[in-house]
């Protein structure tokens, strides 16, 4: 029985240390993400160490998109390099260097090494993100605001009435794409209604708050990571917005106020007329005077018989 378990135990040491004959030295983990900006260099720094007496067959580095095909991009065989794709370098002992980054070269990166004797095949991968940073038009955030109504209720005459507030002019929202948050003027925040034409929309309807709303890409996101620190598209886009008023009230008040207005005209017109009607009246009474007729005097025969009459009489 102790024989037994000292063969054991002797299988299992001589199976572990062939199994931890290549030691991987760099400090990457396997699995480990790196995110780079269109434009630059990369490096994948793989290194590795042997037992004493052990040696490499071979070593090679692939690439695998995702949902792609692993691609082979270079090989070493008796210490020769043989990349396969341009921008591709041998880097330390068993590292590769990618420059001149594009979007295209996201994907996994994995190194092969092939112990000799048999002793198998030890691999490690790398995922590399590489962002592209947005631009806009003026190289800068602007704001536009436009205005637009559409009927609500034809019976009544009401309107919905809101604002629109347009952030852009986004020529390329970058890699991984970015998005715009808005401010309200008591700071929270806001997510985008839409996205059209370069412009990030945010809908404001009846019963908006005003006041200065702002405009505001996510300094934390990888693709704003790839914008100089002094570039002005790290910055707020402020604009004013006045308080809405509801389209049914503004009618109602407009509606009040026109009808007021034709009464008060009506009414002025109604005392013009009795005013003029009275004024021609007391003008008329007052030049015509009629005379009071005069008593008839005595006829002819009247006088002459009083003229024969003795004057005592």
């Amino acid at each position: 029985m102790t024989r037994l378990w000292v063969i054991v135990i002797f299988l299992a040491t001589h199976l572990l240390q062939g199994c931890e004959s290549l030691q991987w030295t760099q400090k990457v983990e396997d699995g480990e993400q790196f995110t780079r900006c269109t434009g630059q260099d990369v490096t994948f720094p793989w290194r590795y160490s042997l037992e004493e007496g052990d040696d490499v067959a071979g070593v090679s580095w692939s690439r695998q998109r995702q949902g792609g095909k692993e691609v082979n991009l270079a090989s070493l065989f008796f210490l020769k390099f043989t990349p396969n794709q341009e921008r591709i370098s041998h880097v330390n002992e068993s590292g590769i260097k990618v420059t001149s980054l594009t979007t295209d070269d996201t994907a996994s990166y994995s190194i092969s090494v092939r112990l000799g004797g048999g002793g198998g095949v030890e691999r490690q991968t790398i995922h590399l993100l590489v962002a592209e940073k947005p631009e806009t038009v003026s190289g800068s955030l602007e704001v536009v605001v436009a205005e637009t109504r559409s009927n609500k209720s034809h019976d009544h005459g009401s309107t919905d009435q809101h604002q629109q507030l347009k952030c852009g002019q986004f020529v390329s929202l970058g890699s991984p794409p970015v998005s715009v948050m808005w401010e309200d003027p008591d700071g929270k925040l806001l997510p985008s209604s839409d996205y059209q034409d370069g412009f990030f929309i945010l809908n404001l309807t009846e019963g908006r708050k005003g006041g200065n709303y702002y405009c505001l890409m996510n300094l934390s996101s990888t693709a704003v990571g790839c914008l100089s620190e002094t570039s002005a598209l790290r910055d707020k886009a402020m604009v004013g917005v006045l308080k809405s008023q509801t389209s049914t009230s503004s009618a109602s008040m407009g509606g009040g106020t026109v009808a007021g207005i034709i009464i008060a005209v009506l009414i002025i017109v109604a005392l013009v007329v009795v005013a003029v009607v009275f004024f021609l009246k007391f003008k008329r009474g007052k030049s015509y005077s009629p005379k009071e007729p005069e008593s008839p005097g005595p006829d002819k025969e009247t006088e002459e018989m009083l003229k024969a009459l003795p004057s005592s009489v």
